[in-house]
């Protein structure tokens, strides 16, 4: 396809990793190739610090504590380097290759920095939509570098792929519509959590399960439409029949439930979930 998937370390996240890995080399733990051994006497060594101590708070994942990609992608990585993001384009421009986008996009979205995401401070609101998708996303990890990785797509610009946002589609775009759940989240809690939602009329929280930076909480109705998705991939034409068939009517006017608000309602609920990538969306 001429598309590639590939990553850096950012070198905004990289100073107290950097530190850490002084840590274990000093401790001879980067002297060979490290093994289990190293990684336990590293995971021994992190869960005996304090809890205050900085390059804990800003090093340590206890839900990741059993993987051991991370240590040895954090604090055994052999040669480590960072790099910012204008020297992530600089090399893609070098090697004639054209930028795609983040692998998670989600998670680079500028308005999750501010308090109210409708109101940026009004200059950089007039300059955000003149700068580059480089600057832009420099921007971004200048206030707030997250990322360990620079996770991203790349490739040939003449197999660049049309890429449009979801808020972009139009009605014919959504009727040819195929959505999936994501196969994580295809767990037998997982659905009688979801019936337990739906029974009860009570939130379903779907960052119980997924861990995202996007904060979904369902309704009822909106874990109906999940539930649905959990027993089989479905088009946007049968989703859209399905929210009408729960939802009949208005529960304010008690008129019924027209074509038009039924069918942006969906939309509205896909965008959400496809943010939070607890979905796969085909045409």
């Amino acid at each position: 396809t001429g598309i590639l998937r590939a990553n850096l370390h950012s070198a905004r996240q990289r100073d107290f990793f950097f530190r850490a890995q002084q840590v274990f080399r000093m401790m001879g733990l980067l002297e060979d190739n490290p093994r289990e051994l190293e990684i336990e006497i590293v995971r021994d060594t992190m869960t005996a610090l304090k809890d205050e101590v900085l390059l804990k708070q800003s090093t340590w994942h206890s839900n990741r504590a059993d993987r051991e990609d991370f240590y040895l992608m954090n604090y055994l990585f052999q040669g480590d380097k960072g790099y910012t993001v204008p020297e992530l384009f600089s090399m893609l421009e070098a090697a004639d290759l054209q930028f795609l986008g983040m692998t998670q996009w989600q998670s680079w979205q500028l308005q999750d920095v501010f308090k109210d995401a409708e109101h940026w401070p009004a200059l950089l609101k007039t300059k955000w939509p003149t700068w580059s998708t480089m600057e832009q996303l420099n921007l971004f990890e200048l206030l707030d570098p997250l990322h360990r990785l620079l996770d991203f797509w790349c490739g040939h610009p003449e197999h660049q792929p049309a890429n449009r946002m979801l808020q972009d589609w139009t009605a014919p775009d959504w009727q040819r519509t195929i959505v999936y759940l994501h196969p994580r989240l295809k767990l037998d809690a997982f659905r009688q959590d979801l019936l337990t939602c739906f029974e009860t009329r009570c939130s379903f929280h779907l960052n119980d399960y997924w861990d995202s930076k996007t904060i979904t909480s369902l309704d009822n109705t909106q874990a109906a439409i999940l539930l649905r998705l959990w027993q089989a991939p479905q088009t946007f034409p049968d989703l859209l029949s399905h929210w009408c068939h729960i939802c009949p009517v208005n529960p304010i006017t008690l008129e019924p439930t027209d074509h038009a608000t039924a069918f942006q309602a969906i939309v509205n609920l896909l965008i959400q979930l496809e943010a939070s990538c607890s979905i796969l969306i085909e045409t």
